[in-house]
């Protein structure tokens, strides 16, 4: 009997400490799970969203983060176009950053802040379509709209970098960071008409900015003052709205940084997407040969996201290409461009006569737009390591970056072979040629590579 009611007693505090933790793990997600309630709250047409504050050089900033702009692409909405949001929500919770699309993490430097501070910082997931607000205390209406760039495979809208914080409080205007699928999961394209019709990343932007002209005068925004920024393939994506005619009422202003949708490396024609996405699909189990689009759309939705992006990698050391990558916007498609593009498709590129193909002239695209292009002194020489280091373009990421170390010394061969394996680039062009021969002359006494 002794023996009994200690064992009854300890089954008793066992269940106690049982229920105890369990009752902690509960009070954590609540806690974790449920908005505070000292921030800012913000009505608006889906229903109540709470954000935080923030402080910058005494001003105050409403922070209203991770906001969705349209359903998870999960499931059978993989790879198709986004979709709006319809049921409104009591109160939304936005005080976390919004997670990051599917992508690979960059690990060519470890431990190399230069590179690493590129990676995605929150939570890789295909339900990312969301966007980080920033609101200071007397906005002036002003918009200002970024879009990450990454080469359309990679970035995420919550980087320390992009912190709008300061950029809200300083200036006054409120600061929106937009996010959209990446790779294959934003680009895959199947054919017309299909499940997968490509650009579903750049539909993504344009869905995001259809939900910025509707809701920002909630947080004191003026939609018609919306200026949109961004740097590589944000800027690309920021001029592609400038001839995607469903775009058109959502912006007024443009500032393309290191970009633009014309440069050789954000689009590929729709028929070599068509064969990449077959290829990827391949590898993952779902053969093309003799399937339709839409039988290939449904095995590849039931592939698990990491599966396709470690495929994607594979596709992406085959094609080998030098600032090549293997899912961008396609120009020739029904849903983005809506054929706005057909005239850029095949054009040669414009630097055998210096200037753009009087065609371009005459393409269908935002007339009533400011637009401010620009580019870097040094454009390009964070790539060299990565593409070139067979050709003396090294990097020691434990010195200086300006140390001789870290200088490149290339003697006649080395530079020739470096002019060979970036030619692609420029379209094979014979005028890019001689003024690449012509800067080796320029700093080198040796003779004019042959």
């Amino acid at each position: 009997l002794l023996y009994k009611d200690i064992l009854e007693r300890q089954n008793r505090t066992t269940n106690m400490l049982r229920s105890f933790v369990l009752l902690l793990i509960v009070l954590k997600w609540f806690t974790n799970a449920a908005p505070s309630n000292n921030g800012p709250l913000v009505e608006t047409a889906l229903g109540k969203i709470r954000g935080i504050f923030k402080e910058h050089a005494g001003k105050t900033v409403r922070a209203f983060l991770g906001v969705p702009y349209a359903k998870p692409p999960v499931g059978d909405l993989r790879f198709q176009p986004p979709q709006p949001i319809t049921e409104p929500w009591r109160e939304l919770n936005a005080q976390n950053l919004a997670k990051s699309c599917y992508q690979t993490p960059d690990t060519y430097f470890p431990g190399f802040r230069g590179s690493e501070m590129w990676n995605a910082p929150t939570e890789l997931s295909e339900d990312c379509l969301n966007m980080n607000i920033w609101v200071p205390e007397n906005p002036d209406g002003t918009v200002l709209v970024w879009i990450f760039g990454g080469g359309f495979f990679s970035g995420s809208p919550s980087l320390d970098l992009y912190d709008g914080t300061v950029l809200a409080a300083t200036t006054g205007a409120t600061v929106v960071n937009i996010n959209y699928r990446l790779g294959p999961f934003g680009f895959l394209y199947l054919g017309k008409g299909s499940k997968a019709p490509g650009n579903m990343g750049l539909l993504d932007q344009q869905a995001a900015l259809k939900w910025i002209h509707e809701n920002i005068g909630f947080f004191g925004g003026d939609p018609s003052q919306v200026t949109l920024i961004g740097e590589s393939a944000g800027a690309a994506s920021a001029t592609a709205h400038l001839s995607a005619p469903d775009s058109y009422p959502y912006f007024s202003k443009v500032v393309a940084n290191s970009g633009s949708i014309i440069h050789p490396w954000a689009t590929r024609p729709a028929e070599i997407m068509l064969q990449l996405s077959m290829n990827l699909a391949k590898k993952l189990g779902c053969p093309p040969d003799g399937a339709n689009a839409d039988s290939i759309h449904a095995c590849l939705v039931k592939a698990s996201a990491k599966d396709i992006q470690t495929q994607n990698d594979a596709i992406w050391e085959e094609v080998g290409q030098i600032m090549s990558f293997p899912f961008v916007p396609i120009l020739d498609d029904e849903n983005f461009f809506k054929a706005s593009f057909l005239l850029f498709h095949n054009l040669p590129l414009p630097l055998d006569n210096g200037i753009l193909p009087d065609s371009l002239n005459d393409r269908n695209m935002k007339k009533d737009a400011s637009v401010i292009i620009g580019a870097v002194k040094d454009e390009g020489t964070f790539w060299l390591p990565y593409y070139l280091s067979g050709s003396g373009f090294t990097f020691n990421e434990t010195v200086d970056a300006n140390s001789e170390v870290n200088s490149a010394f290339l003697d006649e061969q080395q530079y020739k072979d470096s002019v060979n394996s970036f030619i692609s680039y420029f379209g094979n062009s014979s005028k890019a040629e001689e003024i690449l021969q012509n800067a080796y002359k320029d700093v080198s006494p040796e003779k004019e590579l042959k």
